[in-house]
């Protein structure tokens, strides 16, 4: 899938999605897949 490539190009550290077959993965090659609201929580915390 072209979006992993490009997360895994770009050294992404998450994928932030509302697709919920794509959340059940939780992580790809050390992408963390989250939704929107996980991920707002974790940049707060930064």
């Amino acid at each position: 899938m072209k979006l992993f490539a490009c997360a895994m190009e770009a050294r992404a550290g998450y994928i932030v999605s509302r697709d919920p077959h794509l959340r059940n993965l939780k992580h790809f090659h050390g992408v963390k897949i989250i939704d929107v609201k996980a991920f707002v929580e974790r940049v707060r915390k930064e």
